[in-house]
């Protein structure tokens, strides 16, 4: 039986650099990691996903949950084994479908771990994640520090208008919050 694992929470808390690290000790393991990401990600290089320290992994950028299946068929072609298989995908919110095509690969056996924003900028949640939680085997839950007042944060804040649900971008857009100093959820009552 495979695992889901979700890495989630704001800007900033450390979720792709614990997917990252968890792939890597994978591949040591003598798995064979499959990292993917959302194609619209171009935020640093459009085939690998890295970590806003600089942690890095060759990914296969994907736009819709076909792709995903692709990916996975293609190493379960080389290695013949589907429990040695492990699925990366960061940013998981970033991609409509995504969540179905994971969810159908754990259900049958292959380990997924993922790395995802769980609340937009205005603490909505995001359709993808809901979708994707109630099979997590495991949620790892992570937070930044407030750029305020440097308490735990577990929201972001988008520091330029836009209505876009999904704004690509980094320390330039965003920045995490505490509930205290995130005004879409202070004033949401």
């Amino acid at each position: 039986m495979g695992k889901l694992i979700v890495y989630k929470g704001p800007m900033f808390s450390g979720k792709t650099s614990r997917l990252l690290l968890d792939l890597e000790k994978d591949k040591h393991a003598g798995r064979h990691v499959v990292a993917l990401k959302p194609q619209i990600d171009t935020r640093y290089d459009l085939d690998t996903v890295i970590s806003h320290d600089g942690l890095k992994c060759a990914a296969v950028p994907v736009d819709n949950p076909e792709q995903i299946y692709a990916a996975v068929e293609t190493t379960l072609d080389k290695c013949g084994d589907s429990s040695k298989i492990i699925i990366g995908f960061d940013e998981l919110f970033m991609l409509k479908g995504a969540s179905d095509a994971l969810i159908y690969l754990f259900r049958n056996g292959i380990t997924v771990k993922v790395a995802t924003l769980d609340l937009s900028y205005d603490c909505k949640p995001f359709g993808e994640v809901q979708k994707l939680l109630p099979w997590a085997t495991e949620i790892v839950t992570c937070t930044s520090a407030c750029s305020i007042c440097g308490q735990d944060a577990s929201y972001t804040w988008r520091k330029v208008g836009s209505e876009e649900d999904v704004l690509i971008g980094g320390a330039d857009l965003y920045e995490p919050r505490c509930g205290e100093h995130h005004g879409f959820l202070r004033n949401s009552i």
